[in-house]
């Protein structure tokens, strides 16, 4: 596996899965072909039923009147330097490890009102957290009967419910807040990410084929349709995607950044797609040819610093964030209006809130702003010859002094950057 930076990994073709254990695209079609043939003869009919169903059901979507919006990074408003341009304070969690419940590599992050949601991606399981970064419990990946998970794909988390993807068993798990048991349903999509409404499905394929040559498929009661085209020449190169898609709670809309590109795209309250939105790199910005070089080839580009792609977009407030690094290391944090008119952006903005070297990369989000990830050894590091010093403006030092025999164990930091 090839990582591209901290938070989207370059999947080769025949990977599907978002760590080593990724079962190819071969061996999963001839596993599943096994389990049809084991089960009985009015399961395999069910299962032809379903795929004829979704061959003819399931058309792609020609009359989609897209909503371009292009947003041309040399009319920024304001360029700043300082991390208080964007955020007025700093909030420092250490989440709680044991024995019993191990938090191994964590990876797709959410904050829901006083929770913390962490899938750990080495041993599939979703363990819950306090504000405060104290273990509440955990979903673990069990086995393969009723009421369990082997796999977690993808996860979404609305009031009052954890709704996990799972690609080995092909079927969703549903859990309350408590880690009660819900309901279960199957389903026959390998999407990689999803994102549920009351009455609808949104399904994102990351540039593997399935059925169609499309990104993403809608579906709505008996209603299905796809859209986005997968790009010539980006067939099965997947980048997994650490956030998936990212729900503004308010307007319960949703958006995702299309890895390999400068698009972002907005989804509806009832999963229809709304806006395409387009960043323009100027300077850093690479053509789809240069892109597929550099990917396919290593050839580098004729420009000394470019950017790949838009990492990140996160709904906070009426405003968004966006982030985009190049391969110097420099990583660059914008603001749009609720208009998604640029507001401000940064270049390696300094923390001046309270002196900590944060690598400004967003790791998820939160209703106040964003969520960076950090091991706890850099803190050691930091503290180890010199003395953090107080700050009304964030709680490091009391932070170093609750955690300060922790620092050297291994363990997890969450970073909550506050507006």
């Amino acid at each position: 596996m090839q990582t591209c930076g901290r938070q989207l990994q370059c999947i080769r073709p025949n990977l599907l899965r978002k760590s080593d254990s990724y079962l190819s695209l071969p061996l999963l079609r001839e596993w599943f072909e096994i389990l049809v043939l084991k089960s009985s003869i009015h399961k395999i009919m069910r299962k032809l039923l379903f795929f004829i169903l979704i061959l003819f059901s399931c058309q792609p979507d020609e009359g989609i009147e897209e909503n371009l919006i292009q947003i041309d990074l040399s009319s920024v408003k304001e360029s700043v330097d300082n991390l208080s341009d964007f955020f007025s304070s700093i909030e420092y969690v250490m989440l709680e490890d044991s024995d019993n419940n191990p938090l191994v590599q964590p990876y797709k992050i959410v904050s829901y009102d006083s929770l913390i949601f962490v899938e750990d991606q080495e041993l599939d399981n979703l363990l819950i957290y306090n504000r405060s970064g104290d273990f509440l419990f955990a979903l673990k990946s069990s086995g393969s009967g009723p009421k369990e998970f082997n796999q977690i794909e993808d996860y979404q988390v609305s009031e009052n419910s954890i709704i996990i993807k799972d690609n080995i068993l092909m079927k969703f798990i549903e859990f309350d807040f408590s880690g009660n048991f819900v309901q279960e349903s199957k389903h026959q999509l390998l999407s990689m990410n999803f994102a549920k409404g009351n009455s609808h499905e949104i399904h994102f394929f990351n540039n593997v084929i399935q059925n169609e040559p499309y990104n993403f498929l809608t579906i709505s009661g008996s209603d299905s349709s796809y859209s986005i085209p997968i790009k010539k020449g980006f067939e099965d190169i997947v980048f997994v995607h650490q956030s998936g898609f990212t729900l503004n709670r308010k307007s319960s809309e949703n958006f995702l950044s299309l890895p390999f590109s400068y698009d972002v795209f907005n989804f509806g309250y009832e999963g229809e797609l709304k806006k395409r939105i387009r960043f323009n790199l100027n300077s850093l910005g690479l053509s789809e040819e240069e892109r597929l070089l550099f990917e396919n080839q290593r050839q580098e580009p004729s420009q000394r610093e470019f950017s790949l792609m838009i990492r990140s977009f996160y709904p906070v407030g009426e405003n968004f964030f966006f982030n985009y690094t190049s391969n110097l290391q420099n990583s660059y944090l914008g603001l749009l209006d609720s208009d998604y008119s640029l507001s401000k952006i940064g270049k390696n903005p300094t923390n001046d809130l309270d002196g900590f070297p944060l690598i400004l990369v967003p790791w998820s989000y939160h209703e106040e702003g964003l969520i960076l990830k950090l091991p706890s050894r850099r803190i050691a590091a930091y503290i180890s010859n010199r003395s953090p010093v107080e700050e009304i403006k964030s709680n490091l030092v009391s932070f170093v002094k609750a955690h300060r025999d922790e620092f050297n164990s291994d363990r997890h930091v969450l970073v909550f950057l506050n507006r």
